[in-house]
């Protein structure tokens, strides 16, 4: 395999809608690593460079051997894939567009009563790219329709 090759993720343009799309590169050490489950999937899977247990209520952080540069004003959110809740086990992080020089890692959580096992070059979770607000500003008065008397949690309860 290229060592170190240089590959553009292939959505770069939105031909449905003629939205232009920013462009993320990745680096590692197997170009194929990172996939995509259909055309339209938001996220790409990620895969971990090691074998290891994570042991019940206990946390292993996995490596995936990838460098992003996540495009300027955007982040990686990194989701788990639905197949890892089957097993008690559970990741999520954050990837800023600054984060460059090292590669991204995981941080397995298993909430289960049973040891798991992941295996190398195991997909368990994904990389899904958002924009995010530069600025946030104090205001008196926030200027937006109010979502009722209710608060957190009352959204469907009578």
């Amino acid at each position: 395999m290229n060592n170190n090759a240089q590959l553009v993720v292939t959505c770069n343009r939105c031909s449905i809608h003629g939205i232009t799309r920013p462009v993320m590169h990745y680096t590692c050490d197997d170009p194929d690593v990172i996939s995509r489950g259909t055309k339209y999937s938001c996220g790409f899977d990620l895969r971990v460079t090691e074998t290891a247990i994570v042991w019940p209520f206990s946390v292993h952080a996995y490596d995936t051997g990838v460098k992003f540069a996540i495009p300027t004003g955007h982040f990686g959110l990194i989701r788990p894939r639905s197949s890892l809740f089957m097993k008690g086990l559970y990741v999520e992080g954050v990837v800023d567009c600054d984060y460059v020089d090292h590669t991204v890692k995981l941080m397995v959580h298993n909430f289960g009563l049973l040891p798991r096992r992941i295996k190398a070059n195991e997909r368990i979770a994904q990389i899904v790219v958002a924009s995010f607000v530069d600025e946030i500003h104090w205001v008196s008065k926030l200027d937006m329709p109010s979502t009722g008397r209710g608060g957190f949690g009352s959204t469907g309860s009578k």
